[in-house]
């Protein structure tokens, strides 16, 4: 995993601002997607909120084993329409739970999971927000296991913050659900996570590349 990142914006982080306000709704503040999106075995689901639900569906992404979704415990007064530059908000001190199906290749490998938050803390609030993954199905042992922030960003105006968080479970349950809590605003959540393939495998094909490469070499040098 990599260090956490202050930084300003980047191009990256500008692209999608700039996607964003040209495709409207459609398009989550997708700014760091992780490399192994699209792999088979993967998901990836992205709530806007821009509608007052507190129950509701993905948005965005591509998440062939199932329908994601969330549950949004708020307070009052609930649901914002806009502000400070972003639109659907969810004033929390309270959770977000997102239930993500998946189907494992391996329940005895790793599953993968990065989450990108959209948020701000709340007035006098100081403490940034936790993001876990509280159950599985089936269960593992060890959870509710805390994910890592890797990357933080300014995004849009004011104090919003979109923050990176990494996870590895020890095994590839067929759900997972991850809970955001904390004394925070919320505008976008992106989830992905990755049913990683037994190494083996992967091993025997990374061998068998180098001496493909290997061989090619030699037969260039005689």
């Amino acid at each position: 995993m990599r260090g956490l990142q202050r930084t300003g914006m980047t191009v990256a982080a500008l692209t999608a601002l700039l996607l964003l306000s040209s495709a409207g709704a459609t398009l989550a503040l997708d700014i760091n997607p992780p490399e192994w999106r699209g792999l088979p075995g993967t998901t990836w689901q992205g709530w806007e909120f821009n509608v007052n639900d507190t129950m509701p569906p993905a948005d965005i992404g591509d998440n062939r084993y199932g329908n994601p979704i969330a549950f949004v415990n708020p307070i009052d007064p609930g649901w914002i329409a806009d502000l400070d530059g972003m639109q659907g908000v969810w004033p929390l001190s309270g959770e977000i739970y997102a239930e993500v199906p998946n189907t494992p290749f391996d329940p005895l490998h790793e599953k993968w999971i990065r989450v990108q938050l959209t948020w701000q803390l709340e007035p006098d609030a100081v403490n940034p927000p936790l993001v876990e993954v509280v159950g599985t199905t089936p269960e593992i042992p060890g959870v509710p296991a805390q994910a890592v922030p890797v990357q933080e960003i300014q995004v849009g105006v004011g104090d919003w913050l979109h923050t990176t968080y990494e996870i590895t479970l020890p095994e590839n349950p067929e759900m997972e659900t991850i809970r955001i809590a904390g004394d925070i605003y919320v505008d976008e959540l992106v989830i992905d996570t990755y049913c990683v393939p037994e190494p083996s495998s992967a091993l025997l094909a990374a061998m068998s590349l180098v001496a493909v490469v290997g061989m090619t070499v030699r037969r260039r040098r005689r």
